[in-house]
This record gives structure tokens, sequence and C-alpha cells, in this order.
């Protein structure tokens, strides 16, 4: 998982579909030392399957902002702004948590997902930010990870930033809100 926002006044971070598990207790990476639970799926829509084409869905945590580390700054990147129109040719990276950063290129982009040529991912990565470096040395928000080809492990299948924000904002109309994504500083 790497994006994180608000609906009105709750913090929330996204993962892959696939990962979601319907009321479930998450124990983060950025776990405190007390053992405390820092976060409970609360909503989400699985993946129909991990293939090209295939529908993609979510899982939306709602995590404490104050034992959570909640930023939009990662590595040595802020995120700056959403792009719902990425391009094939494009150099995207991405922030994995198990194979961390490693950058491709968009080769194909379909309804909701692209595809990234020459980017290692492994399982691990999945709801992973997916990114566009700028040349102020801030980032754009792209998609997130939600797998690889098994036949070419190095294509990363990426979920569209406006199919995930799309299903993020259908949830928090629910709330009378829309999804604020976490801008880096």
């Amino acid at each position: 998982m790497g994006l994180t926002g608000t609906i009105r006044t709750l913090t929330y971070a996204v993962t892959a579909g696939h990962c979601w598990v319907p009321g479930k207790n998450v124990d983060t990476v950025t776990h405190d030392a007390n053992g405390e639970i820092n976060g409970t799926f609360v909503a989400g829509a699985p993946d129909s399957e991990n293939v090209v084409g295939a529908a993609m869905g979510y899982g939306l945590l709602e995590i404490n902002p104050f034992q959570v580390a909640v930023s939009g700054s990662f590595d040595r990147y802020s995120l700056e702004s959403i792009d719902t129109n990425p391009q094939v040719g494009q150099q995207v990276c991405k922030l994995g948590a198990r194979t961390g950063l490693s950058c491709g290129t968009i080769s194909r982009i379909g309804d909701n997902y692209f595809l990234i040529d020459g980017m290692h991912s492994d399982h691990g990565d999945s709801g992973g930010i997916v990114f566009r470096e700028l040349p102020n040395g801030h980032a754009v928000f792209v998609g997130t990870v939600n797998g690889f080809l098994e036949t070419q492990r190095e294509t990363v299948i990426a979920q569209s930033a406006s199919n995930l924000l799309g299903q993020l904002d259908a949830f928090a109309a629910g709330k009378g809100d829309t999804f604020h994504f976490q801008a880096g500083s």
C-alpha cells in the first residue's frame, strides 16, 4: 500500500483489491512498538483476476495518523498531483514494499490499467504507488501496482489513477465527500 488520503475527517490508506479482506485488522510495515493495530479494512472491491484487462478493485484501510506515518512524501519524492492520462512511452517508477524503487516505460494502456515494461516487481508490491518524476524533483501519482505478468516478470500491471480514484470517490460519495489524496510537502 502506498497512497493515503482523507474522506471527511478520517485518514485512509489504499492497497490493491486482491489484498482486501473485509473487516480484517492489518498490522502494516509501520507498526508501533506496542504492537497496536494500525489499520482496519473498511471497504474495497476485489480484483476479478490478476490478468491484463480484468476488473481491478481496491482495499481501503482506515488508519490512525497518530500511529502510522502518513505522508505524500516517499524516498526522495513528494507527490504533487495526479495524472489521469498516462501515455505510452512515458517513464514511470514504483515504490514497492518488497522490491523497493524501480522504473520502466509504459508500453500499453487499457480502460482501467496500463503495462510497464522493464520494471521489476514481486509479490508484496501490490498497492504500491506508481508515479512520474517531474523536473522539480516532485512526483505525479499515475496509479498503483496490481501485479506482474507471470510470463514476463519485468512487466508490471498497474491500475490507472483514474480508475482507482473513480472507485474511491464512489465510496466517499456515500459519506458526502470525495477522496482527498495526501500531497507531500
